[in-house]
């Protein structure tokens, strides 16, 4: 049955307005249909008051209150049905809100919806498919910063997590406000890139895409030509700043060695800053990671390191170059003297110039060391490779390791030109001598295995080797010390070298002999740097150099030797002096803290003269002769010659610190910058002494960072490119404090054999 809403009636129903209320019943349901009429009934059963319709429908217009009033002649006809009934329904999807109808646009057959948003047009699929429309809505930026400007109005609170400190699982909850920043996130993409050493294309991958829009849904996509050009300008501005702060420092030490890619088949030269700064901290930093043509000659070399400190200004206040013992880097030190003296003079005559890498020294000290027991050597690497090269032999390994209750579950292959790491190979295989030796049973295609006086004879060379590799982890940490401490390692060698010259054991005999050689040929040339930041000590002072001189030159050669090192410290004390009276703004030392107010003499207080205070003291006074007392000792002290600030420091007692306190712990600088006022110029001498680096691992640890930059997908990067991602990535981890610990860097230099733990 049919239902037509109409409006309640209280008037009585007459049959003689049955036949009117059929002609016109067209026009008034029309109108009643617009004003949504709440009461329901039968068609055939309702009566219509027309006095009750015009009442109610008083917004009727003009041409309906006529078309009622027409005559039944003149009324047109209702219009027919359709053939096919309509099918068109109210568009109930919530994506219509983001496409207006009243946007949409036709191009020929083909209709176009509008977003309202970003005007982009997407056309209608004749399917009535809505997909790529509600695609395009989740993906509309200016669509989110529309909803976000409503949303955020005032700053949007957000719920964020303190983390714990006492174990609770449940975190606290912090509201904070913010906003999305979208510079501030490509800013911190770029610190991520560079840090992490990413590919630029890593931002464009889908993972991280959806990461980024599940952690902030107002994420807009970065590009990876964005990101490389954000990290330029990064880069850029952390260059500004670390040039404003060499303009700060007085001094400035430099290393630099020679790396070349295995991927672009080109060589990089690294050079790497260290100084101490306002803080009276030690510092470093890579400055540049650049191409370096061929060829490659020590003329070559100083060119290019004197093109770098000039593009950085900084040739004018580097005062030492720490190489390696390569036959170039001599040439190119030569060379770098010969331009820095030209223009302004060096300390000492640049006797501190050049310094050679203490590490590379006794990395060469050793490895003819370990040339006598080459072949056993040999031996251990070979049957490292044999159990490596295949997964039945280790398991066969590892089960026989098992037998015989060893609970080490790894072996070690050494790189051939560490030797540090080639100590850890032996020390590690002699944990499986055993196991070694039934394993040559087992599988016979191995005929490596070392003998059992073999064996024997490694055990004691890697335990006189034990010292050497505690002296390289020292020098060698990325995080070195200061010069202070490599004196007092070099005696130790010496020492060992002289105990164990005439060793029963043929093999160390035979060792310390090729060892003692190449020591005494290196030692003469970095001795004089390690003794004098050995007296920068206040613990050490000359104690160290009288201790140690007769073990280094002899009880004979000692004292002249030691005469030396005096005549020397004073000359470099006395050009300090010069320099720190002469006011030269280079050499001035800007230092944070505020000087103390110090007393003044009582002489200088009145400003009087003592012949006035003679005429103004009667002799008969009692302060007379108390008067010419003081006088007399002030002529008496002025006659004395004053010590400087060297020999007071030398002559007052060393600093003591209590057995149960770490050596290591001991921060010299800042026992320096704790009596600047007392040592003046002295302070700024031993500052510049202990920041001198006596190795060049600094330079060589960017190396495994370089590998990993130039990596085989990357390998078309630009030098110049490179020298930003290696240079921001250094600048980077410095600024969040994500230095390094003071190990070697073994990655690149050993490979571990991870043995199975089922067979």
């Amino acid at each position: 049955m049919t239902s037509r809403r109409v409006e309640p009636s209280g008037a009585s129903r007459a049959s003689s307005q049955a036949s009117t209320a059929s002609t016109m019943a067209p026009s008034i349901c029309a109108s009643v249909k617009r004003k949504s009429v709440q009461i329901e009934a039968p068609i055939d059963d309702v009566d219509i008051d027309l006095a009750a319709i015009g009442d109610f429908d008083v917004s009727a217009s003009s041409e309906e209150v006529e078309e009622t009033e027409r005559p039944e002649s003149q009324t047109e006809a209702p219009p027919a049905p359709p053939v096919i009934p309509s099918t068109k329904r109210r568009k109930t999807s919530a994506i219509w809100e983001c496409y207006p109808e009243d946007l949409f646009v036709t191009v020929g057959d083909a209709t176009f919806a509008v977003c309202k948003y970003c005007q982009k047009k997407l056309k209608l699929q004749k399917t009535k498919a809505t997909s790529h429309l509600t695609r395009h809505m989740g993906q509309c930026i200016e669509r989110k910063k529309a909803l976000g400007k409503d949303l955020v109005v005032g700053g949007q609170t957000i719920l964020g997590f303190e983390r714990s400190t006492l174990g609770v699982s449940t975190p606290t909850v912090v509201k904070t406000k913010t906003n999305y920043e979208h510079p501030k996130v490509r800013e911190a993409l770029a610190h991520m890139v560079m840090i992490s050493e990413l590919p630029f294309n890593f931002v464009e991958h889908p993972d991280f895409i959806n990461f980024c829009h599940v952690l902030q849904p107002f994420y807009e996509k970065v590009g990876r030509k964005q990101v490389k050009a954000d990290c330029i300008r990064v880069y850029q501005a952390e260059r500004e700043r670390l040039k404003k702060t060499f303009q700060e420092t007085r001094r400035i030490s430099i290393t630099t060695d020679l790396w070349k890619s295995d991927h672009q088949n080109i060589e990089y030269m690294v050079l790497t800053a260290h100084w101490v700064d306002q803080s009276w901290s030690l510092n470093k930093q890579i400055i540049n990671f650049v191409h370096l043509p061929p060829p490659r000659r020590g003329v070559d070399i100083a060119t290019a390191i004197f093109d770098c400190l000039k593009g950085w200004g900084i040739e004018h206040k580097v005062e030492t170059v720490t190489v390696d013992n390569a036959s170039a880097n001599d040439n190119c030190v030569k060379r770098l003297k010969e331009d820095f003296q030209m223009q302004r003079s060096l300390l000492c005559d640049g006797k501190l110039f050049h310094v050679r890498c203490t590490a590379h020294i006794i990395n060469l000290l050793v490895q003819d060391g370990v040339a006598v027991i080459k072949p056993i050597i040999d031996n251990i690497r070979e049957s490292v490779k044999f159990v490596k090269a295949s997964e039945a032999r280790q398991k066969t390994f590892a089960k026989i390791a098992m037998q015989c209750g060893i609970k080490e579950r790894k072996l070690v292959l050494d790189c051939a030109t560490r030797w540090n790491s080639t100590y850890q190979m032996l020390m590690t295989a002699l944990q499986f001598r055993e196991v070694f030796l039934r394993f040559m049973f087992v599988e016979s295609s191995y005929t490596y295995c070392p003998t059992r006086e073999e064996w024997e004879r490694l055990e004691v060379v890697c335990d006189f080797l034990e010292i050497f590799d505690d002296i390289t982890k020292l020098i060698s940490g990325s995080q070195y010390t200061t010069a202070n401490r490599y004196f007092q390692e070099v005696f130790r060698i010496k020492e060992v070298l002289r105990e164990r010259e005439f060793d029963e054991d043929y093999s160390i005999s035979m060792m310390v002999r090729a060892m003692s050689e190449k020591f005494d040929k290196y030692w003469g040339e970095v001795n004089f740097l390690m003794a004098i930041a050995s007296i920068m000590d206040p613990r050490i002072k000359f104690f160290m150099i009288t201790l140690a001189f007769p073990t280094l030159y002899g009880e004979e050669n000692a004292p002249v030797e030691i005469e030396n090192v005096k005549r020397a410290l004073e000359k470099l004390y006395e050009e300090y002096v010069d320099m720190s009276s002469s006011g030269n703004s280079s050499t001035a030392f800007a230092h944070p803290q505020r000087q103390p107010k110090t007393q003044q003499a009582p002489s200088s207080i009145s400003g009087k003269s003592s012949s006035s205070r003679y005429s103004e003291t009667r002799h008969y006074s009692p302060a007379y002769s108390w008067m010419r007392l003081k006088d007399h000792k002030e002529k008496t002290y002025s006659g004395e010659t004053k010590k400087s600030e060297l020999e007071m420091y030398l002559d007052e007692h060393c600093v003591e610190i209590s057995d149960d306190v770490n050596s290591a712990d001991f921060n010299v600088l800042h026992w320096w910058r704790e009596n600047q006022y007392k040592y003046k110029v002295l302070s700024q001498m031993a500052v510049d002494i202990l920041a001198i680096p006596i190795t060049t691992v600094a330079s060589e640890s960017a190396f495994s960072a370089g590998s990993r930059v130039i990596d085989p997908y990357r390998s078309n990067l630009s030098p110049e490119t490179v020298n930003m991602l290696m240079c921001g990535a250094d600048w980077m981890r410095t600024r969040y404090n994500m230095k390094k610990q003071d190990e070697i860097e073994v990655e690149n230099e050993i490979a571990e054999i991870i043995l199975p733990d089922k067979f």
